[in-house]
């Protein structure tokens, strides 16, 4: 029941708290995160706008920058094109690596056979035949072909990445996209990109569309409508889709200037959505941008290593469980990890082309007029100000959380196909979504709520999440237990005790009746003292009792910082303070009205609670402590 009534005064308090904030002196808030008194909103959002757009420009910047570097790692003759493009009059560097390493396995193998030789002669164990025989012709022969063979891995992993690709192409989708009016248009990609390129090149004039402040151009053409390359998919996803271009384009606001505060703060909190919005929409593009990029870049040089030191993958073949201690070294992990990164296009692919197509379909195929008439979907279509160019309803906004959506799982879910990519992935993630974190806290952190001060002048502003951290469940809990005591403190009842320690269900009657939950203590410690409360008699001894014994300890104990319970248990002189109370009690014949049994079980768990625990002490935490020795010394003053 308490919980229930806590929601309730939690939901019933909001409406004055915001009376407060907007129109009355608000000292009472206690508000920390303040402004230097007089600080206009406005001009506090004008700065924070300004640094923020630095940031999202940056990060426009980057991901242009990446997808144009993806469309180079996507190249499937970028492997070989590579290690032939470098200078050397004697032929391919990487086949020359490979020649040697193949004379090297070579020769090992030739010891192998000697070895193998001499040790069936002297021992006459013909099983070693049997067991490694054919695995050494097989490698023997499959050394000499370990230039080949990867090559054709290589064709094989290039063409089932093709198909997935010309998937679109097969079933007829076009890549179509909203345009800034709402209306159904062809993708575009493009073409001369240039990265900060000199003054006076590359600008509107000459037909390129500048980004990011001019630190990236690029000419805007016709996407081909049966795309089925890597290029033309990432760019249909990532530059239409998306709609990076006009990312960080707000609309405009039709409305007039806003004169008085209010209409201020109107403006300033749809600036504050607007900040928050196109910086997660960035991040969630960015960093599995990232991940792709840093992961393709890794693959070459693992590919390189891979096939040139592939003649050694055969050691492995013949002899893998004999190779270092334990066989905890074995030479097929070559193989493995050339599996893996000529593979990684593949199943980057997958994700990527479903996505496009899904898209694709739902933004030509989603049409309100087949709908049936009133259906509550019909909403969702309707024309909205979402104050970010390119998106006019919530039908908008959900493809472009959908495409968001592919790039972040279906990229962090690819990447898992090997080690070496996948823990690269997963920091990078991490840093996604601390990025994603500070997008949303920092500008609700800024102190741009005004609050009038006494006698109508400007007092402090505060934060929205300073504003709201003062109306949090844990400080309206704590509130509200306060309340709970000082209702225990009028009617003097065990179940008010016990509310506020949350240890006993409602109704339950002074003292714990047989059978019922300790409730880790805090039952007992709301019973005894309700008891207490309710007889003067006893509770003059037992009050005489505390001043001497329980509360000076239980003081130190709050202010130690480490808490040591047999230490209390010893100080508190268990035995002598219950024989104390016994006779007081019985003397004045109050044997049924004091629940002994509940105040030896108390002080018992005092005694063999375990010291490990941060706050041992009848289950309360310190918070809770200071609470009930406040109470001890106002029952009679």
């Amino acid at each position: 029941m308490l919980s229930k009534k806590k929601l309730l005064l939690a939901l019933t308090l909001t409406i004055p708290l915001g009376w407060i904030a907007l129109y009355q002196d608000t000292e009472i808030l206690n508000v920390c995160s303040a402004s230097a008194q007089g600080t206009e909103p406005e001009s506090i959002f004008t700065t924070f706008h300004t640094m923020v757009s630095v940031v999202a420009t940056i990060f426009q910047f980057l991901a242009l920058l990446l997808i144009h570097l993806m469309e180079i790692l996507l190249d499937p003759g970028l492997i070989t094109s590579l290690s032939a493009t470098v200078n050397n009059t004697t032929g391919n560097p990487l086949q020359e690596i490979w020649q040697v390493a193949r004379d090297i396995t070579n020769v090992i193998f030739a010891f192998l056979f000697i070895a193998g030789t001499v040790i069936v002669v002297v021992t006459a164990k013909k099983d070693i035949i049997g067991q490694y025989l054919i695995k050494f012709i097989l490698a023997v022969i499959l050394v000499n072909f370990s230039w080949f063979f990867p090559r054709v891995i290589l064709d094989t992993a290039n063409i089932l990445t093709a198909t997935v690709y010309s998937m679109p192409s097969a079933l007829g989708i076009a890549c179509q996209v909203k345009n800034e009016q709402g209306n159904i248009v062809p993708c575009t990609t493009w073409e001369d990109v240039a990265v900060f390129p000199p003054a006076g090149q590359a600008t509107a004039a000459q037909g390129y569309v500048p980004l990011a402040n001019g630190a990236i151009a690029f000419k805007e053409v016709p996407l081909n409508a049966n795309t089925n390359t890597p290029q033309g998919i990432l760019t249909g996803l990532a530059l239409n889709h998306t709609n990076i271009k006009n990312m960080l384009l707000l609309a405009k606001n039709a409305a007039p200037p806003p004169g008085t505060t209010v209409q201020k703060m109107g403006v300033v909190l749809q600036g504050i959505i607007q900040i928050v919005f196109v910086l997660v929409l960035l991040v969630a593009l960015l960093f599995p941008l990232m991940a792709m990029t840093v992961a393709f870049v890794i693959r070459i040089p693992i590919l390189w290593l891979t096939i040139a030191f592939m003649p050694f993958m055969f050691l492995g073949f013949v002899i893998g469980e004999k190779m270092g201690p334990q066989g905890k070294f074995n030479s097929m992990i070559i193989f493995r990890k050339f599996i893996a990164a000529a593979f990684l296009p593949f199943a980057v692919a997958i994700p990527l082309t479903i996505g496009y197509i899904l898209v694709n379909i739902g933004t030509v195929s989603v049409n309100p007029g087949n709908l049936p008439q009133g259906s509550v979907l019909e909403s969702f279509f309707e024309q909205q100000n979402f104050l970010v160019v390119g998106i006019n309803s919530f039908v908008d906004l959900l493809w472009k959380i959908m495409t968001l959506g592919v790039f972040w799982v279906g990229t962090f879910t690819a990447l898992k196909i090997d080690d070496a990519y996948a823990g690269v992935s997963e920091t990078i993630r991490g840093w996604g979504k601390a990025w994603g974190t500070i997008a949303v806290k920092a500008p609700l952190a800024l102190p741009i709520l005004p609050i009038p001060g006494a006698g109508g002048a400007r007092g402090k502003s505060v934060s929205p999440l300073g504003l709201l951290g003062k109306a949090g469940p844990g400080r309206l809990s704590y509130k509200l237990d306060q309340l709970g005591l000082a209702n225990a403190d009028v009617t003097g009842t065990a179940f008010d005790f016990s509310r506020a320690g949350r240890g006993a269900p409602p109704g339950t009657p002074p003292g714990a009746p047989p059978g019922a939950p300790a409730g880790g203590g805090r039952y007992d410690a709301g019973a005894a003292a309700a008891n207490i409360h309710q007889n003067n008699a006893t509770y003059a001894n037992f009050k005489q009792n505390v001043e001497t014994n329980i509360r000076p300890t239980i003081q130190a104990a709050v202010a130690a910082p480490a808490f040591n319970a047999q230490a209390v248990a010893t100080n508190l002189q268990f035995n002598d303070f219950m024989r104390q109370i016994r006779q007081s009690a019985q003397s004045q014949g109050y044997n049924g009205r004091l629940d002994y049994a509940q105040v030896n079980d108390t002080l018992e768990q005092i005694r063999q609670r375990d010291a490990t625990f941060a706050n041992p002490l009848i289950g309360i935490d310190h918070i809770k402590m200071e609470q009930i020795i406040a109470e001890w010394n106002s029952l009679n003053p």
